[in-house]
């Protein structure tokens, strides 16, 4: 057992403070004499500062019935700041999303059960894609219907990251698999049990892992952007196979820690060491880093 290295960051929670503003509010004397809200986008990990941000959307809904106040769209932060959203005197929940372009959408059709803002779902048309990341953030606030109320939306990705490496593994083997319990969609209003906006669907959708060769005795795959583990799940759930040069193949099963949007994980592995059903846990290292660990061998419940 070994801890991974150090040097790969893990994005576990969305509770940390935001770490630099995108762009300000509107000025003060552009609007002089009027009142509304004005919204500003921040991110919440230091590794997205410099992200270019070339598309913005924006939900504005009435946080007392859930109801849609506004739906706005924006080519960048400069023209988002200079708006000022003219809004009677209430309590409001804003949404954003940034580069939430496809094959990324926006869904507000989901289950009729669920008020206007708990519907808003973000999808990615292919989930194997693993396309280049959106972000979004939700943040709470009261208008005054006198002046100018400010938000700022602390953002984070939609989607996970994974990287598998495997040392110690003979030249040329192929590695490919599944990610087998990914979701369908992220809701972003709706929070987790730890308070932090954004769960997954409860549909399984499965996400492949696309196939990788061994060079030099090391396997490293590339980084795999994919929505989080199901709602309701304990593990991550991983099928993984294994084709060597000799035409043997060799399957495994991992489970592994509940993936989180915006958590980067990496999975590093001696192939000596490697089981047909291997469990892995977490050590966390600190708010935003986190160790794995393997825990062994675990016996494959159906031999």
């Amino acid at each position: 057992m070994r801890l991974i290295h150090d040097s790969i960051t893990l994005l576990l929670s969305c509770a940390a403070v935001c770490l630099a503003a995108l762009f300000s509010s509107c000025d003060k004397e552009e609007h002089e004499g009027e009142h509304g809200l004005a919204v500003s986008l921040s991110w919440m990990d230091e590794d997205d500062l410099g992200t270019p941000v070339g598309d913005i959307k924006l939900w504005i809904y009435n946080t007392d019935d859930g109801s849609l106040a506004g739906e706005y769209e924006y080519s960048d932060t400069r023209q988002l700041a200079r708006t000022l959203h003219p809004l009677p005197a209430g309590n409001y929940t804003v949404v954003a999303a940034t580069n939430l372009v496809a094959p990324f959408e926006a869904d507000k059709s989901a289950d009729n059960s669920l008020i206007s803002y708990e519907n808003l779902l973000f999808r990615i048309g292919e989930p194997s894609s693993s396309p280049k990341h959106a972000h979004y953030g939700v943040t709470a606030v009261t208008v005054a219907g006198s002046s100018i109320t400010k938000a700022q939306v602390p953002l984070k990705r939609i989607l996970s990251e994974l990287t598998i490496r495997i040392e110690g593994i003979p030249e040329n083997a192929i590695l490919s698999g599944y990610v087998n319990n990914s979701s369908t969609g992220l809701f972003p209003v709706l929070k987790d049990p730890e308070g932090n906006f954004g769960i997954a669907t409860a549909e399984t959708l499965p996400t492949e892992i696309q196939s990788t060769k061994s060079s030099d005795a090391v396997l490293l795959t590339t980084t795999l952007h994919l929505m989080p583990t199901v709602t309701g799940a304990d593990w991550s759930r991983l099928s993984l196979h294994l084709a060597m040069a000799d035409g043997k193949g060799y399957d495994y099963t991992l489970e592994a820690p509940v993936m989180k949007p915006a958590g980067k994980y990496i999975i590093e592995m001696k192939y000596q060491d490697m089981k047909p059903f291997m469990r892995l846990s977490a050590i966390s290292i600190n708010g935003w880093t986190e160790g794995w660990i393997i825990n062994g061998e675990v016996l494959n419940p159906e031999e």
